[in-house]
């Protein structure tokens, strides 16, 4: 389940308040979180830490501003980055693309508008997207 304001929910469960969840733990204020955690303040987190400002993370680092991050960098502003790099423009990137607006892109693409993706689709408006599906206004998916 995944959910904007952090109920309790399952292993790949996603938080925007950043309860304490499961072992893919998603956070927007990025408390201290699991493996894969996600932060948008960008707290130094887990192996597979996500932040907006992009400060240097771990090895799956996550930026809104697009810093030179690791080798699964991500970026709002959609520098040049990794072999999964994310965008929050959504420009054409390598292999686990990330965007805001939502281009049709890659497998593990993830999209802030919620268009049709790939597995392991990303939405910030939660529309039924594949499986593993995200969503910051906590639809069912």
């Amino acid at each position: 389940g995944y959910s904007m304001h952090g109920q309790t929910l399952g292993s790949a469960a996603y938080s925007m308040h950043g309860q304490a969840l499961g072992s893919v733990a998603y956070s927007m204020p990025g408390q201290t979180l699991g493996s894969a955690a996600y932060s948008m303040p960008g707290q130094t987190l887990g192996s597979a830490a996500y932040s907006m400002p992009g400060q240097t993370l771990g090895s799956a680092a996550y930026s809104m501003p697009g810093q030179t991050l690791g080798s699964a960098a991500y970026s709002m502003h959609g520098q040049t980055l990794g072999s999964a790099v994310y965008s929050m423009p959504g420009q054409t990137l390598g292999s686990a693309v990330y965007s805001m607006p939502g281009q049709t892109l890659g497998s593990a693409a993830y999209s802030m508008h919620g268009q049709t993706l790939g597995s392991a689709a990303y939405s910030m408006h939660g529309q039924t997207l594949g499986s593993a599906a995200y969503s910051m206004h906590g639809q069912t998916l």
